[in-house]
C-alpha cells in the first residue's frame, strides 16, 4: 500500500454500477484524484461476485468508459482491496477525503458512523459527500444483481466480468444494436484505446 492517497471511495460493490461510477468520476472532478477501496460489508452474507472479482470487474468497467483515459491514469493501481478492517482503516488515515454518495440522510449517517467506528480525528473535515442524480437514485447493487441476472440469461455470450457496465450509455448503445456497428465511431475508438493500452501494458509484465 502506498504512503498516500488523495482521496478514497470506500464501499462493497457487488456489483459496481453506474452510479458508483458517477460519483467517482464527480469526485474527481471536484476533489482530485480518487481510488476505489473494494471491502467486505460485514452486514451481508450472500455475494454475487468475489472481493477479487469485484475489483477486476470495476477495471474493466472504468475501461469501457469513454471518460476513462487509461493512457493517465492505470486502472489497477486505482482500484484497489481491503480485505479486513485493518486494511480499511489504513485506506481511510492515508487518504485527504473518504468519498460517499448521498441519496438521503442515512448516507451521511453511514460516513460519520463508519469514521467513529475506526477512531477517524477530524471526522467532519474528512469525509466528501457526492449528491446522486435524481436519473441514478433508483439504482442499486441489489436491484442490478436481479437485472443482470436476467439479461445475462439472454445473453449468455457476455462474460460475467463485464455484466457490470449496465447502464452505461455506451452499453444502452451496445445492448440496443447486440454488438453491432451502430456505436458511434468515436465512442468505439475511445474503448478500444482504453482496453489496447491496458492489455498491451499486461503483456509487458
Amino acid at each position: 500500500m502506498s504512503s498516500k492517497s488523495d482521496n478514497s471511495f470506500i464501499g462493497s460493490f457487488d456489483p459496481f454500477h453506474i452510479s458508483h461510477l458517477n460519483t467517482r468520476k464527480q469526485a474527481e472532478k471536484e476533489i482530485g484524484a480518487t481510488d476505489i477501496v473494494v471491502c467486505k460489508n460485514w452486514l451481508k452474507t450472500e455475494w454475487w461476485l468475489s472481493i477479487e472479482n469485484r475489483r477486476k470487474d470495476i477495471i474493466y468497467t472504468l475501461l469501457l468508459d469513454p471518460d476513462f483515459d487509461s493512457r493517465k491514469r492505470d486502472p489497477e493501481k486505482i482500484v484497489k482491496i481491503a480485505k479486513d478492517n485493518e486494511t480499511i482503516l489504513s485506506f481511510i488515515n492515508i487518504s485527504d477525503k473518504v468519498v460517499r454518495w448521498i441519496r438521503s440522510q442515512d448516507d451521511f449517517d453511514y460516513l460519520y458512523r463508519l469514521l467513529h467506528y475506526y477512531k477517524i480525528k477530524d471526522v467532519e473535515n474528512k469525509g466528501y459527500f457526492i449528491p446522486v442524480p435524481e436519473n441514478l437514485k433508483d439504482i442499486s447493487s441489489t436491484k442490478n444483481k436481479a437485472i443482470l441476472q436476467e439479461y445475462i440469461k439472454e445473453f449468455d455470450y457476455i462474460p460475467k466480468v463485464y455484466s457490470n457496465i449496465f447502464g452505461l450509455e455506451v452499453y444502452q448503445k451496445l445492448k440496443k444494436s447486440c454488438f453491432s456497428s451502430d456505436i458511434e465511431e468515436a465512442t468505439k475508438k475511445k474503448i478500444f484505446e482504453n482496453i489496447h493500452n491496458y492489455f498491451t501494458k499486461l503483456d509487458t509484465l
